[in-house]
């Protein structure tokens, strides 16, 4: 799919890219997530929603390429609520936290301790803010009530995680902590995405039932 996207099949910005083939250095408006035997495309606010549609038809030829044969659309709105009750746990596959290889040693072998823990919970707070910011520059610009850094949580707290690589491309590997738990006093929905590469899929937020074991990436 990135090839098809640099011969102009499907449009960069669908990677957060620009004509040019350079990274847009802001929230992604398209999120790549896995599944089981499937890929999620998540446009984010109205803009990464319209987006999205527009590429709806080079997407599934893309994806039937690569022997996807089924496409199902959903639309949802993505919240940020106070906690009723406690803060929420979120279970997060692999927060990327460095893609440049100067930066990724001190991560890379590097248990979490709580000076990583506290410069993770800044990553995380820093990833909401904003994606929270975007959202609600964007209801402005549709002449709508900006709603989302009303409820910005003011802390966020790491509670567990373990060093690991991701692949950026062949040879080329990020600094990133797989299975991170992370309590943040609010109840989010949608795709919320945090840390580095998150047009990749990497960062997103997955709410956990606290009764149930978790599982690490």
């Amino acid at each position: 799919m990135t090839a098809l996207a640099a011969n102009g099949a499907i449009s960069p910005r669908i990677f957060a890219r620009g004509s040019d083939g350079e990274t847009i250095n802001t929230p992604p408006r398209i999120v790549f997530a896995g599944g089981h035997g499937m890929i999620r495309i998540h446009g984010l606010g109205i803009a990464g929603s319209l987006h999205l549609m527009e590429e709806r038809a080079s997407l599934a030829k893309a994806l039937y390429k690569q022997g996807f044969r089924t496409c199902e659309v959903q639309e949802g709105q993505m919240s940020m609520d106070w906690a009723e009750e406690r803060p929420g746990l979120y279970n997060i596959g692999k927060l990327v936290v460095a893609k440049k290889p100067k930066h990724c040693g001190q991560y890379i072998r590097t248990a979490l301790n709580d000076e990583l823990k506290a410069k993770c919970a800044e990553i995380v707070l820093t990833g909401l803010s904003t994606l929270a910011t975007m959202l609600d520059d964007e209801l402005i610009e549709y002449n709508q009530k900006p709603t989302y850094c009303r409820d910005l949580p003011g802390h966020v707290e790491v509670l567990d995680g373990a060093p690991t690589k991701v692949i950026i491309r062949p040879g080329i590997w990020g600094a990133a902590y797989g299975g991170v738990l992370v309590q943040v006093p609010r109840k989010l929905n949608g795709p919320w995405c945090v840390g580095q590469l998150r047009s990749r899929g990497f960062g997103l937020m997955q709410r956990v039932n606290p009764t149930k074991p978790r599982r690490t990436a």
